[in-house]
């Protein structure tokens, strides 16, 4: 019942019908962390799952809104560093998280320095834990160091989950020009054996791929994404993927 305007370095700020700003929401007090642009309504339950991360501990914190609006969850996530999280996912079962090398560094600050940027050190993991779970279920998972700004689609088939998502190879890596283009790609993680397989689903530049939300968590059939050329915002058109055929 609630119109929210949503960034990720802060708490939601409550619009009006006739879009006046009313302030910000913490649920009752209950909310202590930002509140992520990207949080995933599940059609099943109409819970709201979200995160906030942040450059100091506790870097990532997990949360849940009931269906009434209510924050009836919040478990902190443990990661090495503050790591930019700008976006996560969820199945019908999991919530997913994306520990990548694109990470804080406040010392910089005092070098003139962008405070975040790319760590070749850093590597890069996916946490998958049960919804409404805590830091001691979740389950991480090597991949090939890459950061994704937006995920698509997540869900279970048999023992394994499957991510879809728009892979950059790097981000940021020797200045806040210097980012690789955005391709979709599948992670998939078996929970049985630990297996990753990873690969592309396009060899075309794409981004802010989205899908049928009325199905979000569970198997669907299409995709549709922004075709663009290498850089920011340069969009050329849009693209439909039928995953059966």
């Amino acid at each position: 019942g609630q119109i929210l305007a949503l960034e990720e370095g802060h708490f939601p700020w409550e619009l009006s019908p006739e879009l006046d700003t009313m302030g910000c929401e913490d649920f009752g007090g209950k909310l202590q962390t930002a509140f992520t642009a990207h949080p995933k309504l599940c059609p099943e339950t109409n819970e709201l799952h979200f995160f906030g991360y942040s450059p100091i501990a506790p870097y990532v914190t997990y949360h849940v809104l009931d269906a009434k609006g209510d924050l009836v969850h919040t478990a902190p996530i443990t990661t090495p560093k503050g790591t930019m999280m700008h976006d996560f996912m969820i199945t019908r079962d999991h919530a997913i998280f994306m520990d990548l090398p694109v990470v804080f560094d406040l010392d910089k600050i005092a070098q003139g320095l962008p405070p975040i940027g790319w760590d070749d050190t850093y590597g890069a993991r996916i946490g998958i834990m049960p919804r409404m779970g805590t830091d001691k279920d979740i389950r991480w998972f090597e991949v090939d160091p890459c950061y994704v700004f937006h995920p698509l689609n997540a869900y279970v088939e048999g023992d394994e989950v499957v991510c879809d998502v728009g892979r950059h190879a790097t981000m940021w890596k020797n200045s806040m020009d210097d980012f690789d283009p955005s391709y979709m790609w599948r992670w998939t993680f078996n929970l049985k054996t630990g297996a990753v397989t990873e690969g592309p689903l396009d060899d075309r530049v794409l981004e802010f791929g989205t899908f049928n939300q009325k199905i979000a968590g569970a198997k669907g059939r299409y995709l549709y994404s922004t075709t663009s050329k290498p850089g920011w915002f340069l969009f050329t058109g849009l693209v439909k993927h039928d995953l059966e055929t």
